[in-house]
């Protein structure tokens, strides 16, 4: 044996152990962590509402609640699908959405008054979300008419599809 090379003792095989227990749940925590930061906005939209390119995202999250505003560039067929109306599941629903007082809206065809806690997701655009101005073509997309919308989670949840701009938007707030 060289003079070099000492043996390996007990401690020092537990001191290396324990690194590794503390150390591999903070890794696999911030593996996590990031994952869910790349799956987020791809899975935010229905199937029915086909993408191809997400425009900005961004997000913010508490303890328990969060809010969440995004973007979408929708593909051809899914423009043409929501321009004719057709093959549409139950919940989409023409625009323009009445709303009063900024949080109420009127939502069907039977106009039942609902609390829309998603209209507040605005404020989770991201910094290219606000310099491409995407909250205010939300705004105007919720507003006028041509344009689809579906309310989810009791109406912390809004996705607004403009088939004309070929955009769509996810916005949620809770």
């Amino acid at each position: 044996m060289d003079a070099d090379v000492q043996p390996t003792s007990m401690g020092d095989i537990m001191w290396r152990g324990c690194l590794i227990l503390l150390i591999l749940p903070l890794v696999l925590m911030l593996g996590f962590c990031g994952w869910v930061r790349w799956e987020s906005p791809r899975g935010a939209l229905p199937p029915e509402v086909e993408w191809d390119e997400i425009i900005a995202f961004g997000e913010d999250f508490g303890l328990r609640d969060g809010c969440g505003f995004g973007a979408y560039h929708i593909s051809p067929e899914t423009s043409l699908r929501f321009v004719e109306g057709r093959d549409l599941p139950v919940g989409w629903y023409r625009t323009p959405l009445p709303m009063e007082d900024g949080q109420y809206a009127y939502v069907g065809p039977d106009r039942k008054r609902i609390t829309l806690y998603a209209h507040h997701g605005t404020t989770c655009a991201s910094k290219k979300g606000k310099r491409l101005g995407l909250p205010d073509r939300y705004q105007r997309a919720l507003r006028g008419p041509g344009n689809w919308y579906r309310i989810s989670n009791h109406g912390e949840g809004l996705i607004v599809v403009s088939p004309k701009e070929a955009l769509a938007w996810y916005l949620y707030f809770g």
